[in-house]
């Protein structure tokens, strides 16, 4: 986020889009994402959904989450527009679950 040489410079893309774009292209992304961020956090005060993802990662891979998911997860986890999502929101998507999908796959095995 604080790096712009190593955004625009990079020889492994972070992503598909990253990775078709020139430096120059990069340089112009990461200029529109530095305005962006400003504007939401100092500004108006307030967290990305990137942020948002990010921080909530952190907890829901915690075995104190692993612990309580049983009784705290959500049965079912239906997702529209998943190509909206980006990859960090993603992420979350299985951590959200009971995880009772592993004792489905192994009674059906």
């Amino acid at each position: 986020m604080d790096d712009e040489t190593r955004y625009t410079n990079s020889d492994v893309p972070f992503s598909r889009f990253h990775g078709i774009l020139t430096p120059r292209e990069r340089r112009v992304i990461f200029d529109c994402f530095r305005k962006y961020h400003h504007v939401i956090f100092e500004t108006y005060e307030m967290l990305d959904s990137d942020d948002i993802a990010l921080s909530l990662a952190g907890r829901l891979r915690t075995p104190v989450w692993k612990l309580k998911r049983k009784t705290e997860g959500f049965d079912f986890v239906f997702v529209d527009e998943a190509q909206l999502f980006n990859e960090n929101e993603r992420r979350l998507l299985p951590f959200l679950s009971k995880d009772v999908t592993r004792t489905f796959q192994s009674r059906c095995s």
